[in-house]
């Protein structure tokens, strides 16, 4: 309900994720080299507040692994988390394919559900078939692509995710987590010790460190 939003759609029949990984990416000589002008790289380049990454079913069809693609969406992921913009990725959805790429359809839908959690967004139910198929009240007629009945089924699954109020929430701050080292006894005459210190901060970065002794007498 933001007036002032603004969506910019990148997507290209036929693609698949190899078009849309980082410039730069290296790939084998037999895949697809990214597409400048439509990859992860093009779309950081309007600062976002978003990156909704939809890619349903030319990996399988193009014969490609589950190790290629599932590494090419952690790619894809790792650069969008580096730039500190959130990434919402859709499973895949089903296609008229063989047996074999069916199933691969299905298990990457359960790898990304798994790996992304609740920034996957669920494009398979009420349109597909157990098989892997597309539901028939939702084929367009050619076995890969859905009606418009299909595409108002995925519309209402992304609306679902509220996008836009998870990017208006600002979420609390985790305090840093920090350790002193083990405990250490010293006995005289020896008069001094060395403390080994760590810190980690999960929603941020350690900037400095300052240690202070908060107890117990005589030293520094």
């Amino acid at each position: 309900q933001n007036p002032g939003g603004q969506i910019i759609n990148l997507g290209m029949s036929t693609y698949t994720t190899y078009h849309i990984l980082a410039t730069g990416s290296s790939t084998p000589l037999d895949r697809p080299t990214p597409d400048t002008a439509r990859n992860i790289t093009r779309a950081l380049s309007y600062s976002p507040d978003a990156i909704i990454i939809n890619m349903p079913t030319n990996d399988a069809a193009n014969g490609y692994s589950l190790a290629e693609q599932q590494a090419n969406f952690i790619s894809l992921a790792q650069i969008a988390a580096d730039a500190g913009v959130d990434l919402w990725i859709t499973t895949t959805q089903p296609r008229n394919l063989n047996s074999s790429q069916r199933a691969q359809l299905i298990t990457m839908r359960d790898w990304i559900n798994q790996q992304f959690g609740l920034k996957a967004v669920d494009f398979w139910t009420t349109v597909a078939n157990a098989d892997g198929t597309i539901n028939s009240t939702y084929n367009s007629g050619d076995g890969i692509h859905l009606n418009d009945a299909g595409h108002l089924v995925l519309f209402n699954s992304l609306l679902s995710e509220n996008i836009y109020d998870v990017l208006c929430t600002t979420p609390s701050n985790v305090s840093p987590s920090v350790n002193a080292g083990t405990d250490q006894t010293i006995t005289l005459p020896i008069s001094s010790v060395t403390l080994t210190g760590s810190a980690t901060d999960t929603d941020g970065t350690i900037s400095s460190y300052s240690w202070t002794k908060i107890s117990g007498t005589g030293g520094t």
